[in-house]
């Protein structure tokens, strides 16, 4: 079975969180890993756009792939910088000609890693499709 397991950057301070996606009265709120109890306590509410799922995937260096995430993708025959989105029911990497699902590219023996995200380096895919 998949691991379902969500990121989001908190409100308060900015910082990356890590864990259980919930939504609740128009806000989005993220249920630390670490938590020990269910108490409202230890929900902490995260900006909503920058929530991403966990693709399930890691890269070459064993770092986990979330929604959101800019991966190089090394191929036989080129180099690609892009976005990992979530489109028609999965995890995908825009090609030039189409969607790629990231479990397909990844099981063709290229390499991806990440290298940042859409929210803290846009400039890392202004680059890349210059």
């Amino acid at each position: 079975m998949r691991e379902i397991r969500f990121r989001g950057k908190r409100k308060d301070n900015g910082e990356w969180i890590y864990g259980h996606l919930v939504k609740f009265k128009n806000a989005y709120y993220i249920l630390p890993e670490t938590a020990t109890h269910l108490d409202s306590y230890f929900f902490i509410e995260v900006d909503p756009k920058t929530v991403g799922q966990y693709t399930g995937s890691k890269d070459k260096n064993g770092r986990e792939i979330y929604e959101g995430d800019i991966v190089k993708a090394e191929g036989l025959i080129s180099i690609r910088i892009r976005p990992v989105i979530f489109q028609n029911g999965m995890f995908c990497i825009p090609g030039e000609c189409a969607l790629l699902p990231l479990s397909e590219y990844a099981g063709e023996g290229n390499e991806l890693e990440v290298i940042g995200n859409i929210y803290e380096n846009p400039e890392l895919l202004e680059e890349a499709y210059k």
